[in-house]
């Protein structure tokens, strides 16, 4: 019950977040963009448009998950400081699978000639490797969490049975 109303009302100090606060953009532009990173949240949209555009069903389905998702959390009165973008977990396959229709609908038109072929695995290898590169520097800079860093001081350090 607790979620519920947290997500109803926003913080116990007050804040609250609106959606309207931001025009519909915070998730947009504080956990999607810098989490998959500009060029594939661009490949994304694109994708959302294409799906109605090809009327492709499965994508259109997909693409009313991501966007009724998506508009739940931003209605949302709680973005709870320092990671909100954890809400959008359950998105963000959704999301790389529309990328992913967008980049072979790009792909399609691409193979006229060589050079637009290359230009086409050159864009796919940035959608790969640039949110694998960012990837690979948040892990390296990644630190056990310190509630478990207390949990294991405590168990070395306290006598059995203490409080």
């Amino acid at each position: 019950m607790y979620q519920v109303d947290y997500a109803r009302y926003g913080h116990q100090d007050g804040t609250a977040i609106s959606g309207q606060d931001y025009w519909w953009t915070f998730y947009l532009r504080y956990a999607i963009l810098p989490g998959i990173t500009f060029l594939v949240t661009l490949f994304f949209l694109a994708g959302l448009v294409l799906s109605f555009i090809k009327r492709n069903q499965a994508a259109i389905l997909i693409s009313m998950a991501v966007i009724l998702v998506y508009f739940q959390f931003e209605n949302s009165l709680a973005k709870p400081f320092p990671f909100f973008a954890r809400y959008l977990h359950i998105i963000y396959p959704l999301m790389a699978v529309l990328a992913a229709f967008a980049f072979f609908e790009l792909w399609r038109q691409l193979q006229r000639s060589r050079l637009t072929r290359t230009i086409g695995v050159l864009i796919g290898l940035l959608l790969v490797l640039v949110p694998l590169a960012k990837s690979t520097i948040l892990v390296a800079g990644a630190r056990p969490d310190t509630r478990i860093l207390a949990v294991e001081w405590m168990e070395e350090n306290l006598p059995a049975g203490s409080r």
